[in-house]
């Protein structure tokens, strides 16, 4: 998601309102909330921050004026000389422009090349796994792409000889990685980061197991959803940030843990699902929890750790969520924990969620979205954390 001063450096890169751009060919949406305008551009899928002052050009804009009558308006409007409006309005009818008409493309994982359809990786490892009656296997291409996806999913390994209920191939080709569904000839993502077929791997197992498809998905959040009184909260932090720490700490007292680094959050009930990728803890984090009684799957490294699950997973179910918190550990500071407002909340969100990029799935996003509780907790010490977020998921 952009902010407002982003937007008009870009050089490329309340109400509902739905409806289309000047030229009528690309769609856009916009709400208001708090202080500001967020408007979504299908065409670019970006979600930008408008204060009144750029709303207002954006009006302009989208009612087809010129840049010259805009300019005349908003020097009346802010009593500005005629020059300094003329630069910002240009400069806003271009940033604008390249939102309805990007100079660049969208991602595209449906790459489906003939040769990745075909190829045969030298050297291949299978897995079996089960999970909530349904199977699947998974084929790994290299040493690291075995470690880095069969490790979270280890625990869900079976040497069960029935017919997968759907396999799924990943492998190294020619600088990227590529994801094969069922087999030689069948369908292929294409991706260059691992983090990026990882994902895209993980969308076809819940989309299994859950019998969905990708667009019956409202977003898939980067954060660890856990469960209490039957409401679901979501830790959400960058890297380093203790979340996956104080994840495992609320599990030994008391939450159920639903999913770790990958949340669907489904387009219809807007619940979190639970997804049976073990956690991940690194470092000082391990001993921390294996002291307080957590255990982990055979040979971890010495600086990470995936915790075998506390519960029995299969049984765990869907539930609605109401707040979100943004975590940051300071060893220097004891607590701190405050609400956050919408817009900051929607900016670090959408910095590594991935939404629905169509109008459908847009609309209801932002309009679940705003009605959410957001929260800021900066901590040092686990146990008034733990204290804290215990009591938001108290019963009324």
């Amino acid at each position: 998601m952009l902010k407002a001063q982003e937007t008009l450096e870009m050089t490329g890169s309340g109400s509902n309102d739905a409806t289309n751009s000047p030229n009528n060919s690309v769609a856009y949406l916009a709400k208001k909330i708090e202080q500001a305008h967020v408007v979504w551009f299908e065409a670019s899928n970006q979600w930008v921050q408008f204060d009144e002052q750029q709303w207002l050009i954006f009006c302009f804009y989208k009612k087809g004026l010129s840049q010259k009558s805009a300019t005349k308006k908003y020097c009346t409007k802010y009593s500005l000389p005629e020059v300094d409006a003329k630069s910002i309005i240009e400069n806003f009818y271009t940033s604008v422009s390249n939102l309805f008409n990007p100079p660049f493309e969208k991602p595209n994982f449906t790459l489906n090349s003939q040769g990745a359809s075909i190829h045969i990786p030298e050297k291949t490892k299978t897995q079996s796994y089960r999970h909530c009656n349904k199977t699947f296997g998974i084929t790994y291409g290299s040493a690291f792409l075995e470690n880095y996806i069969h490790l979270p999913l280890a625990h869900l390994e079976t040497d069960e000889n029935s017919r997968p209920s759907l396999r799924l191939e990943v492998f190294p080709i020619e600088g990227r990685f590529i994801l094969r569904i069922n087999g030689v000839g069948g369908r292929c993502l294409s991706a260059e980061e691992p983090g990026q077929i990882k994902r895209l791997l993980y969308i076809e197992l819940v989309n299994l197991l859950y019998n969905k498809q990708s667009s019956d998905w409202l977003s898939f959040a980067h954060a660890s959803a856990l469960r209490r009184n039957d409401q679901a909260i979501l830790l959400t932090a960058s890297g380093g940030s203790g979340k996956s720490t104080l994840a495992g700490l609320l599990q030994l007292n008391g939450f159920e843990f639903l999913s770790d680094d990958f949340v669907p959050i489904d387009s219809i009930s807007k619940k979190a699902f639970p997804f049976p990728a073990a956690l991940c803890v690194k470092n000082n984090a391990i001993k921390l929890l294996e002291d307080k009684g957590m255990e982990f799957t055979a040979n971890p490294t010495k600086s990470t750790a995936y915790a075998k699950p506390l519960h029995n997973w299969a049984q765990a179910k869907a539930c609605k969520m109401s707040k979100v918190v943004f975590l940051k550990y300071n060893p220097q500071v004891e607590l701190v924990f405050e609400t956050l407002p919408t817009l900051d909340a929607l900016y670090i969100f959408l910095q590594e969620a991935w939404v629905g990029d169509d109008m459908k799935r847009a609309k209801k996003f932002i309009n679940w979205f705003s009605k959410l509780s957001f929260y800021k907790l900066e901590y040092g010490n686990n146990n008034k954390a733990i204290e804290v977020l215990t009591k938001l998921t108290d019963k009324a």
